[in-house]
């Protein structure tokens, strides 16, 4: 929605002497994109772009001036511009809410400003749209998921499209250009940059894309003079890093490399499959971590099987371990961590469509290894969602999401178990919570239901075949929660 200081009309006008307003637009907040990003644009769940602008100039700006601040007047201070030109890296700014102030004396004036603000995804982009992102995982490597995707089709993206590049600029090596619905596979960089930008033309417009991303796995950080084992990569690229000081030198190292036959890991999206830990059945004798991402059809369930397991069994599983996952976002829960063939369960499930299965081993003490199969079960009738570790505390700091979706005409009802303790110092239950909401967002409107301390929440029914629940936790250690879901017509 287009808003503008008092004196500017469409006509060209000019701003007058002791003018002193502000506005607060407000916007509630979206999921969305949140890298560190390149001075192009800065993207998220709400944007304003500035269209016209012509201030009084000055040097530090303190004759007329704009002025931007994330939240309130004593909020984040996003920029103040005066001048006839606002510098391109304050083009589009984002934030959930905005606090904005337009100031000009008694001396020049000018035409003043106009600019728009309006929501972004999952409602429809605009016309002739260009942002720009650039992520940056410092001492890694960066793996991009495409949540979802409705940018407008054509067969070469000729129209409205995502480019991603492997590198820090719009030169580096393409990793993909994305339109249209399907969802690809993780995209992964090469070095701890990964560009992207989106852009559209002056038609057809979609809601676009949600996008996660983390970093990748750090194999091994080695100093001194002490040799390390070897080490094994699950994909065919390794990035090595080598920083020193300005003070003590030393001869450096020397690596040697051989590419292997075998990878392990990979993303997995048939509706069964199996898979194996490296060198199976046999001892791998060398450190590695392998993940395998699954994802079957939309409103189904994974449904895991550990064939064998032949690891070095450890109360803490320190050396060797099989951890499976709730999801395949860096934040997914932990459902089953292994190391010994005395727990395992029959079967592992995910709430969801997605599961991530995560082998390690140090090579100090090689065993066998694992092997597992799974399949896409039939939509998510039922299930269960915890906090980590439940019934036992939950780790410090903890935070954890799951979206579960059913049927398309059903609604699901959620109860929760008793034992229940999500410890919150303040009460309001502001730092530390569960919280459902109805449907895959988490907005204000859909928000079902906030619930801490030792009061477990009584019983939710979704209007829709779909939910989202949080948990998160910056107080001591504790049970956290435990809560059953059921699909019904």
């Amino acid at each position: 929605m287009p808003w503008s200081h008092p004196a500017l009309t469409p006509a060209a006008g000019t701003s007058p002497a002791h003018t002193h307003c502000q506005r607060q637009p407000h916007l509630h907040p979206q999921p969305a994109l949140e890298p560190q990003l390149s001075p192009a644009a800065h993207a998220g769940p709400d944007h304003s772009a500035h269209q016209t602008f012509q201030l009084e100039d000055s040097q530090d700006c303190s004759r007329d001036f704009v002025e931007i601040r994330e939240e309130n007047a004593t909020g984040h201070l996003l920029g103040r511009y005066c001048g006839n030109t606002l510098p391109l890296n304050y083009s589009s700014i984002v934030a959930q809410s905005l606090w904005i102030r337009f100031v000009s004396d008694g001396s020049g004036s000018g035409t003043g400003f106009q600019a728009t603000f309006a929501k972004s995804w999952p409602q429809n982009y605009g016309n002739s749209a260009d942002c720009v992102w650039l992520i940056q995982a410092p001492d890694s490597t960066v793996e991009l998921n495409i949540l979802s995707l409705d940018i407008e089709s054509h067969g070469t993206c000729n129209y409205d499209k995502l480019v991603i590049r492997d590198g820090d600029n719009n030169m580096a090596q393409q990793l993909a250009v994305l339109c249209g619905r399907e969802i690809p596979g993780p995209i992964r960089s090469t070095g701890e940059y990964m560009w992207l930008r989106f852009t559209s033309d002056f038609s057809v417009t979609r809601a676009g894309f949600n996008a996660s991303f983390h970093k990748r796995n750090l194999l091994g950080r080695y100093c001194g003079s002490i040799l390390p084992d070897s080490v094994d990569t699950s994909s065919n690229v390794a990035l090595v890093r080598f920083v020193t000081d300005d003070s003590l030198t030393a001869s450096g190292f020397r690596i040697r490399f051989e590419s292997s036959l075998e990878a392990c890991g990979g993303d997995l999206q048939g509706p069964t499959g199996t898979f194996t830990s490296p060198n199976y059945p046999n001892p791998n004798p060398h450190g590695r971590i392998c993940e395998w991402r699954i994802t079957v059809q939309e409103g189904k369930q994974v449904t895991l099987i550990v064939n064998n397991l032949r690891l070095e069994a450890h109360p803490s599983c320190n050396s060797e371990r099989v951890t499976v996952f709730n999801g395949i976002r860096s934040n997914s829960p932990v459902l089953e961590k292994l190391c010994s063939s005395v727990n395992i369960s029959d079967e592992i499930k995910s709430s969801g469509n997605t599961m991530k299965v995560i082998y390690f081993t140090d090579g100090s003490r090689p065993y066998g290894g694992f092997s597992a199969s799974y399949t896409s079960s039939e939509d998510a009738d039922n299930g269960t969602i915890r906090s980590p570790h439940w019934p036992q505390n939950f780790p410090e700091n903890s935070r954890c999401s799951w979206t579960v979706i059913t049927h398309e005409s059903n609604h699901l009802e959620i109860s929760f178990d008793n034992n229940f303790l999500i410890p919150s110092g303040d009460g309001q239950c502001h730092y530390s919570f569960v919280k459902v909401w109805a449907g895959t967002e988490e907005t204000d409107k859909a928000l079902l239901a906030t619930s801490c301390g030792n009061v477990a929440p009584g019983a939710i029914i979704t209007p829709r075949n779909a939910f989202t629940a949080v948990f998160q936790s910056q107080e001591a250690p504790a049970p956290g929660f435990s809560a059953s879901f059921v699909s019904r017509k």
